[in-house]
């Protein structure tokens, strides 16, 4: 099997996807143009985003909620709002109720869909179905500084890579004892007390949380 086109294989952190770029933002303005945002609730200033994929993220495999996932969620409150991007919106729901993810708890403020998002040719790994970050920077007041990404597959942020942090596959047993989302948290609160996020690669986040300083604040890499 050709290793370029297996899902599983992801990309070294400065690889070229060989994507057209003009391509990329030709859909994005699409997207821009004929889809509004719904607000559960207002963005909060001086937040920073946590846009959070659900099935395979926040659930095993057997669908039971991965451990620490409501103290990971607590946690980050405080300092992110959430955005849940997902494939359904109504089986979003209905899968949130049963993890007991309420958005009034922890300040979901939208909810989107697989209709934000697009399909992109990659000379090296097909087609690539992409949640772009753009979308978001252009309906709400948030910007590459202030924003991360976690997700189970990434495909989803291959265009905004850097700020992409990819959950384990082999860590999604409810029976698990290892506790990546508890990593995840700790991590999250770190960064968050940094002016911007973009002045590391989040692809990294396991050797960023490894090198913080006794400050609390990651060392920049070399």
């Amino acid at each position: 099997m050709d290793s370029t086109k297996d899902p599983l294989v992801v990309p070294r952190k400065f690889e070229n996807l060989g994507l057209d770029q003009r391509e990329c933002l030709d859909k994005i303005e699409d997207l821009v143009r004929k889809h509004r945002v719904e607000f559960e609730r207002p963005p909060r200033p001086n937040a920073k985003l946590l846009v959070l994929d659900a099935d395979c993220t926040l659930t095993c495999d057997d669908g039971k909620p991965r451990p620490y996932l409501q103290i990971m969620l607590s946690r980050v409150t405080e300092k992110y709002d959430i955005i849940l991007w997902s494939h359904e919106r109504d089986h979003l729901s209905s899968r949130l109720n049963s993890l007991n993810v309420f958005g009034s708890r922890y300040n979901i403020i939208c909810y989107l869909n697989k209709k934000i998002k697009i399909e992109v040719n990659s000379n090296k790994y097909g087609t690539l179905c992409v949640k772009p970050l753009d979308f978001i920077w252009k309906n709400f007041p948030y910007d590459h500084r202030n924003t991360i990404m976690f997700d189970d597959k990434w495909q989803s942020y291959a265009l905004n890579r850097q700020f992409g942090i990819s959950t384990n596959r082999k860590d999604r047993s409810s029976n698990s004892e290892n506790c990546e989302l508890e990593a995840v948290a700790n991590y999250l609160d770190i960064i968050a007390k940094l002016d911007d996020l973009s002045i590391l690669h989040h692809n990294d986040w396991k050797d960023n949380l490894d090198r913080k300083s006794p400050q609390g604040i990651p060392f920049l890499p070399p």
